[in-house]
């Protein structure tokens, strides 16, 4: 069972969404439209408030960043696997190329290219 940052184990909703998640990014689903919080609550048989109110007491996050963070890490892991830009950013649900940059720099503060020149030095 998957343990959270906190004592204890995460809340079985929790846990079937994050499982979700996973299969959705190793399938290369569509991240675009299926992931808003009102959708995902109702998946999990939750009021969109008492579902926020869960996931952030869960993760430790509110969801937006959450997911965020994981559609990022989707186009990162489709860039390193070589993937053009624009399809590691449809692939991750953001609009094109140019928005994935943006929301990328925004969020970690360089580009994506500086980070890659990272990862290739490691």
């Amino acid at each position: 069972m998957q343990q959270h940052w906190g004592s204890g184990s995460l809340d079985i909703r929790i846990q079937q969404l994050l499982s979700m998640l996973d299969e959705c990014f190793q399938a290369g689903g569509d991240l675009q439209s299926s992931w808003s919080a009102v959708d995902v609550a109702k998946q999990l048989s939750l009021s969109e408030g008492r579902f926020l109110h869960l996931f952030r007491q869960e993760m430790l996050i509110p969801w937006r960043p959450y997911l965020l963070w994981r559609r990022m890490m989707c186009a990162v892991n489709a860039l390193i696997s070589g993937a053009p830009a624009t399809d590691a950013a449809h692939l991750a649900g953001f609009s094109d190329s140019a928005h994935l940059s943006r929301s990328f720099r925004s969020l970690f503060g360089m580009s994506i290219r500086q980070a890659l020149g990272l990862f290739n030095k490691s």
